[in-house]
């Protein structure tokens, strides 16, 4: 039976081309992925409820959204120069983007979490920089609650750069939450290329196919 991976979108209202990036870089792989590993991907995000609390939750409209974190397989975290609004308005508050991080990492167990850092905000976060003070300090609260985490993360230098690279990371993801049985047996089917290994004793051609690309937790 076909499995859905759910994908989570985070983000402050800035990075709005990456999130449309990260829903397209979904809704390409997902014939792909469906094809290789029997498992499609289906992109949530914060945005796409409405702002009413469910009645058997009992709570505000940013449990409805942490519930919706919970479920998901794959937790996509963007950051740039804002941290978002607090959801109750109240700017003593967390963001949600904050708490649907805290929500991910509270089922870090079973979610994969991809974090990302517009490359120029991350280098001058701690210079006096346009956006609001209030903001900027409460950005780099959650950062500092990500490193001491040990979430990582990857910087990106522009939009296209960035386009790269979530389609990677997104393959990946989902090639690791296959069953194993499952996942070597595609991966086996990728990698054989049409070579008859009963009628040669070695491959007449050698492929060297590099590891997709990791996060590095250090990276600055």
């Amino acid at each position: 039976m076909t499995r859905v991976l759910k994908v989570f979108i985070a983000s402050p209202g800035d990075v709005q081309q990456e999130r449309q990036a990260v829903t397209e870089a979904v809704h390409n792989l997902s014939p792909r992925t469906l094809e290789m590993f029997d498992v499609a991907l289906d992109v949530i995000k914060w945005d796409d409820f409405s702002p009413v609390a469910r009645p058997d939750l009992r709570g505000s409209h940013q449990e409805v959204i942490n519930s919706r974190v919970a479920d998901a397989t794959i937790f996509v975290g963007i950051l740039n120069r804002r941290y978002g609004t607090p959801d109750n308005e109240d700017p003593g508050k967390r963001s949600g983007t904050h708490m649907e991080f805290e929500t991910a990492i509270r089922y870090r167990d079973r979610i994969s979490i991809l974090t990302y850092y517009k490359r120029e905000a991350f280098e001058d976060s701690h210079k006096e920089t346009g956006n609001d003070p209030l903001q900027r300090k409460k950005l780099g609260e959650l950062k500092a609650k990500l490193r001491s985490e040990r979430i990582p993360h990857h910087c990106y230098d522009n939009i296209e750069d960035f386009r790269r690279r979530i389609v990677l990371d997104l393959l990946e993801a989902a090639f690791q939450k296959t069953q194993g049985a499952v996942r070597r047996d595609h991966a086996r089917r990728f990698f054989r290329f049409g070579v008859d290994w009963r009628k040669h004793c070695a491959p007449s051609v050698l492929i060297g196919y590099p590891a997709i690309h990791k996060h590095n937790p250090n990276e600055k």
